[in-house]
């Protein structure tokens, strides 16, 4: 195709040079009648010319726009790229910050286990990464559980809101603390907490608790409270995590002292 419009192009211009330069001069005699006709010539030529000019530009003008494409392309590839890895920096840092100096391992969740027993999330990192059973899992939001099986390139994750899981915790600014444990994938339940004022709202953090010590970590905030009767029992508290399981898609894993 190129070949064809470079040759057309190139005959045109030879005519046009020949039509217009190097034709010999007509008699006067006939020059009345022979005028319009190379008049005639002239123009179609030129308008040939111009026609063949328009397609090669039109030709060079679609190369370009498709290698500026190509370009513009691979620039918003590398700046997801590179937002994403800031994305983590600013995260890690912050995890650091606010949680523990020791963030191991980065992970990616690459599956979800949800039913009325369990709630496990899958991660791409395993042995080989360093990873191992017990670790704190979190994100800068909140608390999301506990290494519980580890593989070589994967490990499982035993989330707070499984039925086998359990963490010690506090209500912000209250003296107290209570064990509370998953419930059916759905909230956390804290039992026989002392303070009776906790109120529906009160952010609810992690604490050194027997059968479930995790360092201070925000876990969720308290939808409900129930008071028990009795001068031993304290408050029932039912709480919803800061972290939406469902919608993991990356992870920290700490290393604690």
């Amino acid at each position: 195709m190129n070949s064809r419009v470079g040759l057309l192009f190139a005959t045109l211009l030879v005519l046009s040079f020949i039509s217009t330069r190097f034709l010999p001069k007509a008699p006067l005699v006939l020059s009345a009648g022979v005028a319009p006709l190379w008049t005639a010539f002239y123009a179609v030529s030129s308008n040939l010319r111009g026609f063949t000019e328009a397609l090669v530009t039109e030709r060079n003008l679609r190369s370009e726009n498709a290698e500026l494409r190509t370009r513009v392309a691979v620039a918003e590839t590398d700046n997801k790229r590179l937002s994403e890895e800031l994305r983590k920096l600013e995260e890690v840092t912050q995890i650091r910050a606010t949680i523990s100096p020791g963030v191991v391992v980065v992970a990616g969740v690459v599956g979800l286990q949800f039913d009325s027993l369990n709630a496990l999330v899958r991660i791409n990192k395993g042995a080989k990464d360093g990873v191992q059973e017990k670790m704190v899992v979190t994100t800068p939001q909140g608390l999301v559980g506990e290494v519980m099986n580890v593989e070589q390139g994967s490990a499982l994750v035993r989330t707070l809101l499984d039925a086998e899981f359990r963490v010690g915790v506090k209500v912000a600014k209250l003296s107290g603390t209570a064990l509370a444990r998953g419930v059916a994938g759905r909230f956390l339940r804290a039992t026989n907490y002392k303070s009776t004022n906790a109120k529906v709202g009160d952010t609810v953090w992690s604490a050194n608790v027997a059968g479930g010590a995790f360092p201070t970590i925000r876990v969720g905030r308290i939808t409900k409270r129930i008071e028990l009767s009795g001068d031993t029992l304290g408050l029932t508290l039912e709480i919803a995590p800061a972290v939406d399981i469902s919608a993991l898609e990356q992870v920290y894993l700490l290393r604690l002292p």
